[in-house]
């Protein structure tokens, strides 16, 4: 269980929203914090945090662990974790975005930034480095031992508001 859900459900009248967006504190605590999505809560006089039920059962209110532990095990958790193979299995295989016919956008932003025409040549000839449709896009191609393409970083060619002829 998490420490927002524990506070929420047990501790709900000590628990009040603070001025920070997401965040809430404790009545009891005034300079303990905890965000409402994460559930990573600090106790900022006491320079300690966590982000577990058991964190702050064992940490804020004291409570042995073994003692914590038994409170928490007569509870059924709401939220179980997917588990990563499942997270990964629904992952869309990995596409390098569509490769325009020119570089025209490309070579002109890369050298306003510098870079010199040879090595924009090389990158281009070594196929780490094209101009992608339909925006244009410099794409950056990280590839494997193998030389199979691996992962894309993207950069747009609009500068300043003109695009790069």
């Amino acid at each position: 269980m998490t420490a927002i859900e524990f506070l929420r459900r047990y501790r709900a009248d000590d628990l009040v929203k603070s001025s920070a967006r997401g965040e809430f504190e404790l009545k009891s605590h005034d300079s303990f914090k905890i965000n409402g999505e994460s559930s990573l809560w600090h106790w900022k006089s006491r320079g300690i945090g966590g982000k577990s039920a058991l964190d702050y059962l064992v940490h804020v209110e004291a409570y042995s662990f073994v003692e914590a532990v038994q409170l928490l095990c007569d509870e059924q958790p709401r939220f179980i974790p997917q588990r990563h193979e499942d997270v990964e299995r629904k992952r869309p295989p990995f596409e390098l975005p569509e490769k325009s016919p020119t570089t025209t956008r490309v070579e002109a932003y890369l050298r306003c930034r510098g870079i010199s025409q040879a090595v924009i040549d090389n990158c281009l000839q070594a196929g780490i480095l094209y101009e992608s449709l339909p925006y244009h896009n410099c794409v950056f191609v990280g590839r494997d031992a193998g030389g199979t393409p691996r992962y894309a970083a993207l950069r747009g060619t609009y500068t300043y508001g003109i695009w790069m002829h």
